[in-house]
């Protein structure tokens, strides 16, 4: 049974490869993208790839490796179709395939591109996949639920796609062992599989070693290009500043040595309001959970710190009323020291963290500023 995987940025490729293992069949990425993407796909470990570039002259520049990605400076030049342009073609590809596995991370473009797989093949959906393997003529899945409280396990007797959004562990690459928090998978090699069909419209291109094949060695797989026709009214156009008037400030947080993250528990106005006089007191910059931006509209999307957000290393992380679901302690796994502030003594953030104060927000921040304002 052969497996593809999806990806149109270059995100955790190398560990859906490793996920992809314990099917046994040839692995197959999907790369929807320019040419960092086709290059990160064939370092990747699996045995080929399928090449669909995006962007201006999208197949020149592929062959070339000219494309740049977008910024406000080379915007107009690589204006061109987005990845999720070429939905149709894609489903078409799939439909022609067959693969029993699809694989892709938890992105929108992604996302996009596996719904219409799934669509063209007729796939059961399963988000939160953490490992699979071949169980007799069907597969085998582990998957998170319950906002990753519980391990589920299925079986699946069609084909399955499958939405990866735990940790990029890609140092597991080529182990045919689980990834993420769910038991181990049964081991693997890469089989035969299927071979995925090249239509006459497709290009072969060579490999940088001229190999025939890729594997966890470090082999750069075979690469196609799939000459696909993009929908002509989604066009990438340049990027532009998030909603929320703070998105050029918002990409500071990436190298901010302390960050204040703001979650649900910070229930009022009057209470975020302490919580910003507590970051600027500490030289801190402001994160937040996504329910805090996209439910709460307080802080832009640029500032969620998770899984579907940013991933930062601060010196110092303080979590604010913040109870650390894993789609967010994900987002600061790097964070040297986390300190939380929770009035929830079993919250999980608390597992996570060097330093915690049980109390409530509108008790706690106060006593917190009158003592550093003293200072």
């Amino acid at each position: 049974m052969q497996t593809w995987i999806i990806a149109a940025g270059e995100g955790p490729i190398r560990t859906l490869v490793a996920l992809a293992r314990p099917m046994g069949g040839a692995v197959t990425i999907l790369a929807v993208g320019p040419a960092d993407v086709r290059d990160a796909a064939a370092a990747a470990g699996a045995d080929r790839v399928l090449h669909v570039p995006t962007g201006s002259d999208a197949n020149a520049a592929a062959a070339a490796g000219a494309y740049q990605a977008p910024t406000e400076a080379n915007a107009e030049a690589n204006a061109g179709p987005a990845a999720e342009a070429y939905t149709a073609g894609v489903a078409a590809a799939a439909r022609e395939a067959r693969p029993g596995v699809v694989l892709c991370p938890d992105s929108p473009a992604e996302r996009v591109l596996a719904a219409a797989v799934a669509a063209a093949i007729g796939a059961a959906w399963v988000p939160g996949i953490r490992s699979l393997r071949a169980a007799g003529t069907g597969v085998a899945i582990s998957r998170v639920a319950v906002e990753g409280r519980v391990i589920e396990d299925l079986t699946a007797t069609g084909p399955v796609v499958g939405i990866f959004d735990g940790p990029d562990d890609a140092g597991t690459a080529g182990s045919g062992t689980a990834v993420g928090s769910a038991g181990t998978a049964g081991s693997g090699t890469a089989g035969s599989g299927t071979a995925v069909g090249a239509s006459a419209a497709e290009q072969t291109e060579a490999s940088a070693d001229g190999s025939s094949g890729g594997d966890a060695s470090g082999e750069a797989a075979p690469v196609t290009v799939l000459d696909l026709v993009p929908d002509a009214g989604l066009r990438r156009v340049g990027p532009a500043p998030a909603a929320g008037g703070d998105a050029d400030d918002a990409r500071a947080l990436a190298t901010a040595p302390r960050v204040v993250g703001i979650g649900r528990g910070v229930r009022s106005s009057d209470e975020f309001a302490l919580v910003e006089r507590l970051a600027a007191a500490i030289g801190a910059d402001r994160a937040c959970t996504l329910p805090v931006a996209e439910d709460l509209g307080r802080l832009s999307l640029d500032r969620v710190v998770g899984r579907t957000g940013r991933v930062i290393k601060p010196q110092l992380y303080l979590a604010v009323g913040i109870s650390g679901q894993p789609q967010h302690v994900d987002g600061i796994r790097d964070a040297r020291i986390v300190a939380a502030i929770d009035a929830d003594p079993d919250a999980p953030i608390f597992r996570r963290a060097q330093y915690g104060i049980i109390g409530d927000v509108a008790d706690v921040v106060p006593a917190l500023l009158a003592e550093l304002e003293t200072r």
